[in-house]
């Protein structure tokens, strides 16, 4: 007892006196208590020292020595040496702080409720261990400081965090550190986090997930400024609750055998997004900055890039995601593929870069409830293949697939190049602005599913497609393609700006076939009624005749344009096809074809606009229901005799009826014609040679007919107009209209 107490007070004078550190050890741990903060140091029974709150058996204490080093506060550092560990508590937090330690393997308790001294403990960390761990429990938050480490479990997460409040984890500015768990083991994540966790620092931090994920929390998560490189993870490289948000610096994440990013709602409801994301569970992710690259392998079966149960809001920053996981047919009828941006509610493109690459069967670079697009640019590439079986399933791949998709602003561009293969593809679309290419390369198939031959498309919907804004620019070269398919109504108004190209042929395999068009619109639909024959041999009103079947058509949807410029063509069918009705006011429409250059299957009515159809093997404009022109300015060419260059199926009782507008027929118009109101004759043209045509006095437009490989049925066409038609050749000037064979404003 007086020998100890000799030493105690030894101790203090010196500390006093040169006011340095008291250091006392107790295994491998070192409290350094400063000399200004130590005050009195307690001594009770013999058996007991407190400093500075900390309470100390002797018998414990390895030693108590006194030198100059400094302390900073609110710090604990800990240091793998091997399998051995060093670890300095500062005295400030010395009471808050119990480490235990096993070899390499770090435990402590942090028992504070509120900040020390103004702030939360700092947990440094460095140094080598192939044997070693941090487990961390609490009830305050709390940081982690990465300074050079690099830390290996070979039984369990390299750090696993039970304090359910925020965690900090920073790398050090210009330092590597590495972290990786066991494999096989019962952990979740390499860092696991009951609480949020937030990612950061100048440094680089490399981790390995060997049995589950690389991180994982059971709140949320957020990166700004670290490099974070996730080498590898069995499961999801990063998986977390509530939201993800990356803020700012460099996200690497490959070698996944699940989804790079995951986000899952946390309770059983949305809170719905809020002020500085405090207390939000939403299970959304936000990319704000930085950059962004993730790889999902061909081995991780229909692993997402990055998904959420929530929304995928993309406001800044540039991110590659490369999803090249197979498809899942674990259950055929609800098969699961890779995808670059999966949400469960809504993809907002609003500043970000993203590109994304798929190979994956079936693959999505998109998936979504919604898809929006303000500003920002999206560029997918995807060669993810067609998988179907029979009558079993048919599956293709798809590169934005939504139920409804709103694009406002922002460079899309989109390559295809799978079987039936879809670039944009919702139940509704509405397009409002932006800058739009896709390009669609992949043939036809058959869908043994539906029993019919299916083509790729640009722009497809199951339901109605309204565009008012934007420039659209779609390429078809695979068999059966559209580059723009609705199968409601298609609507053009405003300043659409749309160019449609399909150099593709017809696909067909067996009694299933596709044809390729530049624009489709609307649905036909055909029913059949039995009809019962009287009489021996189908005759005399009795029965036992036979039978028979006729057949009648319901239409819906159809081609609506209000206004804007559609440039449409198409080597082998019709340019613009409508399966219902086509009703054009206003805009300026170019089609051709060596088909009909635009077709209705129903009612086809032009009140205004500017009208040109081109065709090279068939009619200009086709209706095969009535065909009714009240106004706008029409120029329809056909190619040789017996096509018109406007027909109406007379055929089957219907007419074409002119009783305003201005008119220019090559090739004449339907038999039969109506015209009321209105004054017809013939004029004679020469092919390449600019026309005004003039509707009495007036000018109204010019024209010229384009050299066509084949000869157009004579040099002769049919004009009309409200006064009388005439045209006459020479100079031109004004405004181009028709792909530059038709001018206004002259």
């Amino acid at each position: 007892m007086k020998r100890t107490l000799t030493l105690l007070t030894v101790l203090s004078l010196t500390i006093a006196a040169e006011a340095q550190t008291l250091n006392i050890q107790t295994g491998n741990v070192v409290y350094q208590f400063p000399a200004a903060q130590t005050g009195d140091m307690t001594f009770t029974d013999g058996t007991q020292l407190t400093v500075m709150g900390r309470t100390f058996t002797l018998a414990d204490i390895s030693s108590m020595t006194v030198d100059n080093s400094e302390v900073t506060d609110n710090l604990v550092s800990v240091e793998y040496n091997g399998t051995d560990v060093t670890i300095h508590v500062a005295g400030n937090v010395a009471q808050y702080v119990e480490p235990t330690c096993s070899g390499a393997h770090v435990t402590i308790q942090q028992t504070n409720s509120d900040a020390v001294d103004g702030n939360e403990i700092t947990y440094q960390l460095s140094g080598t261990s192939s044997n070693g761990s941090l487990t961390l429990t609490g009830e305050y938050k709390c940081s982690i400081s990465l300074d050079g480490l690099t830390l290996t479990n070979p039984a369990g997460a390299a750090i696993s965090i039970a304090n359910s409040k925020r965690i900090q984890i920073s790398a050090k500015k210009d330092t590597e550190n590495t972290l990786a768990d066991c494999a096989e083991g019962s952990q979740k994540a390499c860092i696991y986090s009951k609480g949020q966790l937030q990612l950061q620092g100048n440094g680089t931090l490399h981790i390995a997930g060997n049995t589950k994920h690389a991180i994982k929390s059971a709140s949320y998560i957020a990166v700004k400024n670290l490099t974070l490189n996730i080498t590898s993870a069995v499961g999801d490289g990063i998986s977390c609750e509530e939201y993800f948000q990356m803020k700012s610096g460099t996200l690497n994440i490959s070698g996944v055998g699940d989804d790079g990013i995951q986000c899952d709602l946390g309770g059983t409801a949305s809170t719905g997004e809020t002020s500085l994301h405090t207390d939000e569970d939403t299970g959304n992710i936000y990319i704000e900055g930085g950059t962004l690259t993730v790889t999902v392998p061909k081995t991780a079966t229909a692993g997402k890039c990055m998904k959420s149960d929530g929304d995928i809001q993309l406001t800044g920053g540039t991110l590659t995601l490369n999803a090249y996981g197979n498809i899942d047919l674990t259950d055929t009828t609800d098969p699961s593929t890779t995808a670059g941006l999966k949400a469960e509610g809504s993809v907002v493109l609003q500043g970000s870069d993203v590109t994304i690459n798929v190979t994956g069967a079936a693959g999505r670079g998109v998936g979504a409830a919604t898809f929006t697009a303000k500003s920002g640019t999206l560029a997918v590439n995807n060669s993810g293949a067609l998988s179907n079986s029979g009558s079993s399933y048919f599956y293709t791949a798809k590169s934005v697939k939504a139920d409804a998709i709103d694009i406002d602003g922002g460079t899309i561009t989109i390559t295809t190049s799978g079987a039936a293969s879809k670039g944009i593809s919702g139940d509704a679309v509405t397009i409002t602005g932006g800058n739009i290419n896709v390009t669609t390369s992949g043939n036809g198939a058959t869908d043994g599913t539906e029993a019919d031959g299916k083509g790729a498309a640009g722009l497809n919907s199951d339901g109605d497609i309204t565009i008012s804004g934007g420039t659209l620019t779609l390429k078809n070269t695979g068999t059966g393609g559209k580059c723009i398919k609705a199968d409601g109504t298609l609507t053009v108004s405003d300043n659409a700006d749309i160019t449609a190209t399909n150099t593709a042929s017809k696909y067909s395999s067996g009694s299933y076939s596709a044809s390729a068009k530049a624009i489709k619109a609307g649905t036909r639909t055909a029913s059949k009624t039995s009809v019962k024959a009287y009489g021996p041999g189908g005759g005399g009103g009795f029965p036992g005749g036979g039978g028979g079947s006729s057949t009648s058509y319901t239409y819906t949807g159809g081609l609506v344009v209000k206004g804007g410029t559609i440039v449409a063509k198409a080597s082998s069918h019709e340019a613009i096809e409508s399966k219902s009705t086509i009703d054009i006011s206003g805009g300026y429409i170019y089609a051709e074809s060596s088909d009909d250059a635009i077709n209705s299957a129903s009612t086809f009515n032009i009140t205004g606009g500017y009208v040109m159809g081109n065709s090279t093997g068939n009619d200009g404009l086709d209706a095969n229901g009535n065909f009714n022109i009240s106004g706008g300015y029409v120029v329809s060419i056909a190619a040789s005799s017996p096509e018109v260059g406007i027909d109406a199926n007379t055929e089957g009782g219907f007419k074409l009826t002119i009783t305003g507008g201005n008119v220019v027929a090559v090739g004449g118009l339907e038999r039969g014609s109506s015209l009321s109101g209105v004054t017809s004759k013939s004029a004679s043209f020469n092919r390449n040679t600019w026309y005004t045509f003039k509707n009495g006095s007036t000018s109204v437009f010019s024209f010229k007919i384009p050299t066509a490989s084949s000869g157009r049925a004579s040099s002769s066409m049919t004009i009309v107009a409200s006064s009388t038609p005439s045209i006459s050749s020479g100079s031109i000037s004004g405004s181009s209209i028709w792909n530059g064979y038709g001018v206004v404003g002259n």
